[in-house]
């Protein structure tokens, strides 16, 4: 079955704006606009980001995007997903997706526009990342690539003080 994409409700647009106001002054400085999109593929992952089901994928829109009319970025949600989160859970996912867009600054750290005088945008990249190979750490243990990033994420959170155990 093909994805299939239908513009998000009233409801996501003013959540997205309320963690915009809230969490991410500089996207609002810049007067950041988003597009929410659901996506829909049955009862199947309608989203993948590199291989891997995604829950959101957000994307910034170029130039000739903007000019037909789409807005600075688009959040791409899956619908499915979506309907079964509780709220809490729907603002931390829409949080991370703004926290992607960051605003472009010249030297004098005025916000660098577009040719249609909208904001020019990068993608801020994760803060940590964790690939591997479960097989891999198990044969080579402390020397594998796995157990490294597993050592430093693991260091990253026990320092956020989270509510559970991680060794």
């Amino acid at each position: 079955m093909p994805t299939t994409y239908t513009d998000c409700d009233e409801e996501v647009f003013g959540l997205v704006r309320k963690i915009i106001k809230r969490t991410h002054p500089e996207l609002a400085e810049a007067g950041v606009e988003v597009n929410c999109v659901f996506a829909m593929n049955g009862e199947t992952a309608a989203l993948k980001h590199q291989g891997y089901q995604a829950l959101a994928i957000v994307k910034i829109n170029d130039l000739k995007a903007r000019q037909q009319g789409l807005k600075d970025a688009t959040i791409f949600l899956d619908a499915n997903a979506w309907k079964d989160m509780p709220g809490p859970q729907q603002a931390a996912l829409i949080d991370h997706e703004l926290t992607h867009l960051v605003p472009m600054r010249d030297k004098e750290g005025e916000i660098k526009k577009d040719d249609l005088d909208r904001p020019r945008l990068r993608i801020r990249l994760h803060d940590y990342h964790l690939g591997g190979f479960l097989e891999v750490a198990k044969r080579h243990r402390q020397a594998s690539h796995e157990h490294a990033q597993m050592s430093s994420a693991v260091e990253k959170f026990v320092q956020l003080e989270l509510p559970f155990s991680i060794g």
